[in-house]
């Protein structure tokens, strides 16, 4: 039978690709940030992680990677999964810190079976790539029967987290034939086979059956063959197919710390200790939204995010903070959400500014014209709340009796966020996030070396219209 029209084409894939569908559009998950929602989707509201694709989460150690595998569970608990739906998390690590998870994130992280364990979740701690590829098998053909009514049936699994992708070792190097002398070290470029394996198999399943794919992976030291080379000097566990078949690649690096000092009880003296982690947080790689943006996040040991600290550490790097710190008068006639209070002592105050809407001619800044007359004073001005330091107010914002103060604070910052730029990464920085992981080759969009410039474009069209009029070179 001949197709005639395409009609007829879209007619025959319709009858033979019944699992097949068109998707309506990338649906973005909060990670529970809005910062780092940005910089996974290029939008500050509607950002996120991509429903139904693969994400790669990869960094140095203590970085924040589970961290953020863990908030992202967290997110689709409570915005995606309905009743009846959960999530999948393979703890490949055998390390989850399951006090950490309930405590920072509210996530009751028990083993399948235990009575304390929350039916939405299904914590397991596999050895091999085997087992997880035997787990999504019985998975998909149980929801094979329904494809005779020509839709597939129905996967309660919103959400499945990989920790990490190092430990997911091949079946192989389980067996006890491997453990002979010699025998392991043949089986080299084994998980990276096996990985590809389990993509091929399952990574359209996943996207038909709208489940999210987190792989938390490690930075490792890239041995070069001889022991030199100008190779990177780094690279990502799992083989050359992850990078491929992910949808989005974000790199963590951290690149400061906040230190806060504390009484220690055994030495009876004063000691500095880490509160949190500022971590650089990049996109190397994005198929649904704007890649190569970074920004800077903030980790709070044991709490997870720490939203709050970068809300003022953002606003003060907006300007929403006064300067002055000895006229605290001058400082509150500015027109700023914040200022820096006087009396002797620098600190840090959120002010409210609420003009009278009966007399809009009235400028907000005593002393400021409109063209009438000079402004009054402003109708009325709160101080919602005052600390001395940043992180003092930060903290202080965690509180909920002081929620006015964190609504008009975050919306200010957040105002200031949406009018500023994405902050594109530039090409140097392309190339050495790359080479962090492992990416040898360079794009000739990021060597600005290669690309023409108007000068050279210039010469080669006089070199050509010169050999034209001569007749080219002498054979």
């Amino acid at each position: 039978m001949a197709y005639q029209t395409m009609a007829d084409v879209l007619g025959m894939a319709a009858r033979n690709f019944k699992d097949s569908a068109t998707r309506p559009g990338t649906q973005f998950v909060s990670t529970g940030s809005p910062f780092a929602d940005r910089v996974f989707g290029g939008d500050v509201f509607g950002g996120g992680v991509p429903r139904g694709g693969v994400l790669e989460i990869s960094g140095d150690f203590s970085t924040g990677k589970t961290s953020w595998a863990l908030a992202v569970c967290k997110q689709f608990l409570d915005n995606v999964c309905k009743p009846g739906d959960g999530i999948i998390y393979f703890d490949y690590e055998h390390s989850l810190d399951v006090k950490y998870a309930r405590r920072a994130f509210g996530l009751n992280f028990a083993p399948v079976g235990h009575p304390d364990a929350d039916p939405r979740i299904g914590f397991l701690a596999p050895n091999t790539i085997g087992q997880a590829r035997k787990f999504f098998g019985k998975l998909f053909s149980a929801a094979a029967p329904a494809r005779a009514g020509g839709k597939s049936g129905h996967v309660p699994v919103r959400l499945v987290v990989f920790d990490s992708v190092a430990a997911m070792n091949p079946d192989a190097f389980i067996e006890k034939a491997m453990e002979k002398d010699g025998e392991r070290g043949k089986q080299i470029g084994l998980q990276a086979v096996e990985m590809a394996r389990l993509f091929s198999d399952f990574v359209g399943a996943w996207e038909r059956h709208d489940i999210t794919v987190v792989l938390v992976n490690q930075t490792r030291a890239n041995i070069q063959i001889g022991g030199y080379g100008a190779g990177p000097e780094t690279t990502t566990t799992g083989g050359r197919a992850l990078p491929f078949y992910a949808w989005v690649r974000v790199v963590l690096r951290a690149v400061g710390t906040v230190q806060v000092e504390a009484w220690d009880p055994i030495t009876g003296q004063k000691k500095k200790r880490k509160l949190l982690n500022a971590v650089e947080v990049a996109t190397i790689k994005n198929k649904v939204a704007t890649p190569f943006l970074k920004d800077v996040v903030h980790i709070r040991y044991g709490s997870g995010w720490d939203t709050a600290y970068t809300v003022v550490t953002k606003g003060q790097a907006y300007g929403l903070f006064h300067p002055d710190s000895k006229n605290s008068e001058a400082a509150r006639q500015d027109n700023k959400v914040c200022y820096v209070t006087g009396d002797g002592k620098v600190g840090f105050a959120v002010w409210q500014i609420e003009v009278d809407p009966a007399r809009p001619f009235y400028c907000a800044v005593e002393g400021a014209l409109d063209g009438k007359r000079k402004s009054a004073r402003p109708v009325k001005k709160v101080e919602l709340l005052r600390r001395k330091t940043l992180l003092g107010l930060s903290e202080a914002l965690h509180d909920p009796a002081n929620a006015a103060a964190w609504q008009y604070l975050v919306g200010e910052v957040l105002r200031h966020y949406e009018q500023e730029a994405d902050v594109m990464m530039t090409p140097a920085e392309r190339r050495e996030l790359r080479a962090h992981v492992g990416d040898a080759a360079v794009d000739a969009e990021d060597d600005e070396s290669a690309l023409p410039t108007r000068a050279s474009l210039g010469d080669a069209l006089s070199a050509a219209e010169d050999e034209s009029e001569t007749g080219g070179d002498d054979v």
